[in-house]
């Protein structure tokens, strides 16, 4: 399996330059989408149905200990007329300022039983004893969507969304915000709890995984499936790779030599039985599944035209 964060957010200029994509969209002309975004898609890859905030913390350095875990990330807003557009995640934060803002926003949060896990300036999350109506659509799935209709609703949410609220005023005129907006960085205008869950052990046994995942955020993930996952005596495992996040056409050209190519060529070679790709952007992920094709199929491959579309 490999997973290449962002490759969906790179213009379809150059996602159709290059061949590895193309070769993918030719053995995998139907991706699947998941608007719940590529956590949620890479849990489903290998199995895993429970919610994915606590194995992330668990990826991410954090023992959930049976606690209800949630993801709680910053986002910068747009306040109109009658939305609130998203318009992305505030994951640039420097130490002090991350430090600064989850002293604040944990003692406000802590007054309704959550404890504020900041694991990183870019990967925060929330702890509770109870069970909490948090949101269940990915931050990055967020992005360009409208907060408002969104919300939790539910009759549990209303703790939530009344907490929600003063942590808005929180940070509306925060310092470390003041001081990002004077210098042209986002300011951190809301707090978006969402994927949460608990671990589930007995329940939800995966397969093993040898995981080669990236440092930080986005191999967080896999880290923690790579911890729960189950042995077996035979040695056979499934291989997760995950990729730095892709952001350029020099991120891309990298990726397509050094990871997918060498998939796709293992794949050619029977040296597995299957490639799944999972990439995401533009508000959702998509899994591509390929197996070796036949004779037949590399014959009619070659007769037609392919080019790598946008799911």
């Amino acid at each position: 399996m490999v997973v290449a964060p962002g490759l969906l957010t790179l213009p379809d200029a150059v996602l159709a330059r290059s061949a590895a994509l193309v070769r993918l969209a030719a053995l995998s002309p139907d991706p699947s989408v998941d608007p719940a975004g590529i956590d949620a898609a890479t849990s489903t890859a290998v199995g895993w149905r429970d919610a994915p905030a606590p194995l992330t913390a668990l990826g991410a350095g954090i023992d959930p200990a049976g606690a209800w875990v949630m993801h709680a990330d910053l986002l910068h807003v747009d306040v109109g007329a009658s939305d609130v557009l998203v318009r992305g995640r505030v994951d640039d934060l420097d130490a002090d300022e991350a430090r600064a803002l989850a002293a604040d926003i944990g003692e406000l949060i802590g007054r309704e039983g959550l404890r504020l896990e900041p694991k990183r300036p870019d990967r925060w999350f929330a702890l509770s004893t109870d069970n909490v109506a948090s949101e269940t659509v990915c931050v990055d799935a967020m992005i360009g969507r409208g907060l408002l209709n969104e919300l939790n609703r539910g009759e549990g949410a209303r703790p939530l969304a009344r907490m929600r609220g003063e942590i808005e005023m929180l940070l509306h005129d925060h310092p470390i915000n003041r001081a990002r907006s004077e210098r042209g960085a986002d300011s951190a205008d809301d707090l978006w709890l969402w994927g949460g869950g608990r671990l589930a052990f007995g329940t939800n046994a995966i397969g093993p995984l040898a995981v080669d995942a990236c440092p930080g955020r986005a191999g967080d993930l896999a880290r923690g499936l790579a911890i729960v996952a189950c042995d077996r005596h035979d040695g056979r495992h499934t291989a997760v790779t995950v990729a730095s996040p892709l952001r350029n056409d020099t991120d891309l050209a990298a990726f397509c030599r050094d990871v997918l190519g060498a998939a796709l060529s293992a794949l050619d070679e029977h040296r597995i039985e299957e490639l799944v790709v999972i990439a995401d952007g533009a508000g959702h992920a998509a899994t591509w599944r390929a197996r070796p094709p036949s004779l037949l199929r590399r014959l009619g491959m070659h007769l037609r035209e392919t080019r790598f579309m946008r799911p």
